[in-house]
């Protein structure tokens, strides 16, 4: 009974983090066209881990030692500063379905900087197929000129680009940190010191950079506050514990693969909010990127090699 519920809840996570994270990118864009991008940020994550603390507390759970909790810091950092930060500061200058494409190449990374698994990685023929076939979808999308959209400052653009790229790295990174640490606290606990510390930074950042100055209180649209309250209780609280739930549970390969199918939910959600083009082009890839998550996926439940 326990094996039955653990696998629905296995799919019920892997739901949350492939289609509300998929979201997450036209929300984005969304929410800073007027509230500063480091500022909409640390205020995503300040408030959703100073309400998921407040549970947790309300519930009686204790305060974590300073050693205990520093963990949880470096976590903050890599994902939610400088992963999350980079993609919400590169999303003003690239389109949100291009951000999506970019995030695809998370399981890539995951898969060579997880150097205790690359014997199992590399010699699985359906992993080794499914991250070749996703490779090549993704660069069938990868054409800005595909997605209907056309950069005014192609300097800008590509400096998103390495922007959000550098981003991923860290993100990846992070994700395999976090499953090898924060054993001395509750997965709950551990997000409310990741974002409590990520939103803090954030805003740091956004002061350093002057956004304070930028933004003003009667300028900041319905549409904007709609996308950051998304982003606080779907995205951040919602999505991040199933994140770091299957992070524990499942390989870090497999996990990954949520990022193949962001690019399907974010070129949608574009065409429909923000009238970016749908072309056979996007959709070939969009195939293939679904058919490469199912061959990852495949090769997870028949070899266990998590």
């Amino acid at each position: 009974m326990t094996s039955i519920s653990n696998r629905w809840i296995g799919l019920l996570a892997f739901g949350v983090v492939y289609f509300v994270w998929g979201a997450n990118f036209v929300a984005i864009r969304i929410a800073i066209e007027s509230i500063p991008p480091f500022l909409m940020a640390g205020t995503r994550f300040f408030v959703a881990g100073i309400i998921i603390y407040l549970w947790i507390r309300f519930r009686g759970e204790t305060r974590p030692t300073f050693k205990a909790a520093l963990p949880s810091v470096k976590q903050g950092i890599w994902l939610n500063v400088l992963g999350t930060g980079g993609l919400v500061w590169s999303e003003q200058y690239i389109p949100s379905g291009l951000a999506a494409i970019v995030l695809a190449t998370v399981p890539l990374w995951m898969v060579v900087f997880d150097k205790e698994r690359w014997k199992k990685n590399f010699n699985n023929p359906y992993i080794g197929a499914g991250l070749g076939i996703g490779v090549i979808g993704v660069a069938l999308l990868s054409d800005y000129n595909t997605l209907g959209y056309l950069s005014d400052n192609r300097e800008l653009f590509y400096v998103g680009l390495i922007v959000l790229l550098g981003g991923t790295l860290c993100w990846s990174w992070g994700s395999l940190f976090s499953k090898k640490t924060n054993k001395n606290v509750s997965l709950p606990m551990n997000l409310a010191i990741q974002m409590g510390t990520a939103g803090f930074l954030l805003y740091l950042i956004g002061f350093f950079f002057g956004e304070h100055t930028l933004l003003s209180i009667f300028d900041v649209t319905y549409n904007s506050i709609f996308a950051l309250v998304f982003l606080i209780v779907f995205s951040s609280i919602i999505g991040y514990l199933a994140y770091l739930w299957l992070l524990k549970e499942y390989s870090p390969a497999l996990v990954g693969t949520y990022a193949y199918v962001h690019p399907m939910v974010a070129v949608f959600l574009g065409w429909v909010l923000a009238d970016e083009l749908i072309t056979i082009k996007t959709t070939l890839s969009l195939i293939m990127i679904l058919a490469a998550v199912f061959l990852i996926r495949y090769a997870h439940f028949q070899t266990n090699f998590d």
